[in-house]
């Protein structure tokens, strides 16, 4: 019984020694992601915005916790490992680029030694999942098949309009000229300059009734063309377009984390977060320091 009572001790005395600030509120897979200090830290360097700038903890917690979700889901899917040296050169990047200097000072002096891995790297792991969903070919291999197989069905019965609509596509046609247009605006097209880089790029290499030989991808999109006419008036085409594969969707194909939050508050709160993507990836667990 005094054994017991004594590991009690012990283990109290230890809880108790941890200055709060070294407390670990948030773990990600059973590795600590968030410290108290994080979230001070993070919401004080904040405040350097001014007037309605987000310094609760929740705003804390939900950029921090967001940003390291992107990066062990990208990991995980064999994605960029984001490296000190990546997070030195956009610190760099943005020292350059700032338009607000007495801002990023404050910022800077705010969080000290900490500046780039509360403030640099959670930003920068934003745009390197940006860029990755964009172009990895792994990730959009679905949807560029789709526009593919409409290309394959297509030339078979029914046409393009008809595989457009089997497979979740936007179709649509249009008629495309290297002259601009002499009778006013037109809402329905693009600009004179996209028209003449879209003709030359991926219509007059065609035959009529031919499809482009290879989806044509956007950052957004893939597509597939088939020239329907060429003649005074421009080049008719038709087209079925797929939207990339977006945040929402690829969270929620991955294996899903299991999100300890060890602060009732923050817990409670992202229990009742609705519709985000990041969340949707999450087994949310109660912590031990609740």
């Amino acid at each position: 019984m005094i054994g017991g009572w004594l590991g009690l001790l012990l283990a109290s005395a230890f809880f108790l020694a941890v200055p709060a600030a070294a407390q670990d509120v948030v773990l990600l897979d059973g590795k600590p992601i968030i410290s108290e200090a994080d979230l001070a830290d993070w919401s004080g360097a904040q405040g350097c915005y001014g007037e309605g700038a987000l310094t609760s903890r929740r705003a804390a917690f939900m950029r921090l916790t967001e940003a390291a979700l992107a990066d062990a889901a990208m990991r995980s899917y064999g994605g960029p490992d984001i490296t000190d040296a990546d997070v030195a050169k956009d610190a760099d990047r943005i020292d350059k680029e700032t338009q607000a200097p007495d801002i990023l000072a404050c910022i800077k002096s705010s969080l000290g030694p900490e500046y780039r891995r509360v403030f640099v790297r959670p930003s920068y792991t934003e745009s390197r999942l940006r860029l990755f969903l964009m172009k990895d070919a792994k990730v959009q291999a679905g949807e560029r098949k789709k526009v593919t197989d409409a290309a394959a069905q297509a030339k078979g019965k029914g046409g393009l309009e008809a595989a457009a609509k089997a497979l979740g596509l936007h179709y649509s046609s249009a008629t495309f000229s290297l002259t601009p247009s002499t009778s006013g605006f037109r809402p329905d097209l693009p600009p004179a300059e996209y028209q003449a880089e879209f003709i030359k790029k991926n219509l007059e290499p065609l035959q009529a009734g031919a499809f482009s030989p290879e989806p044509i991808e956007t950052d957004y999109t893939f597509q597939t063309v088939r020239l329907l006419r060429h003649d005074e008036k421009g080049w008719l085409f038709e087209t079925a377009v797929a939207r990339k594969l977006g945040q929402e969707e690829w969270f929620k194909s991955l294996p899903r984390f299991k999100l300890e939050i060890r602060d009732s508050d923050l817990h409670d709160w992202v229990l009742s977060i609705k519709g985000n993507p990041r969340l949707s990836a999450v087994d949310i667990q109660t912590g031990a320091s609740r």
